[in-house]
């Protein structure tokens, strides 16, 4: 695996989902679908999937997560179509940022209890895996909806592109 083309699977696989979600109505974004998710509705998955991807790249630039806090109020007002696009300009800054320099430490705030440093490569990638988690809640809240889902496994992903 090329960390460049995981890179640019990051994207397509949220692109492939946020298609889908573009074309909720605002009554199924926001659905409670239950205790079963960590985030209750496709409206709180998506959120939290940019939260979480914006709180990174705040770490790599080395912004106090303090100031971290006023923005994720911002990102909770954003209508449907704002939250979708600020989350692939935002998962596309990610892109971009993991293809390349990944050299050097990351300090990670003690929301886990106590501060660390790790690689800024292997911090990187956790974001990549953490989506993924969450994207797989987004496919099955979408499936209990009723909607057609389509597959986001990296294997589709080198297939799209080695047939293109």
């Amino acid at each position: 695996m090329s960390l460049s083309n995981f890179a640019i699977y990051h994207v397509w696989a949220g692109d492939k989902i946020r298609t889908i979600i573009e074309k909720l109505s605002k009554e199924e974004f926001t659905k409670n679908l239950g205790e079963y998710f960590s985030h209750n509705s496709i409206h709180e998955l998506c959120l939290h999937s940019l939260g979480a991807c914006e709180f990174c790249l705040a770490l790599v630039d080395k912004i106090d997560p303090d100031i971290f806090s006023a923005r994720y109020k911002d990102l909770m007002q954003l209508s449907q179509k704002e939250l979708l696009e600020e989350w692939k300009k935002t998962d596309y800054k990610y892109s971009q940022l993991l293809q390349g320099n990944v050299k050097g430490k990351i300090l990670v705030p003690p929301f886990l209890g106590n501060s660390f440093k790790v690689s800024k490569l292997d911090f990187l990638l956790q974001y990549v895996t953490h989506s993924t988690y969450h994207r797989g809640q987004i496919i099955i809240a979408l499936k209990k909806l009723g909607k057609e889902v389509v597959g986001t496994d990296y294997l589709f992903f080198l297939n799209e592109i080695t047939t293109e």
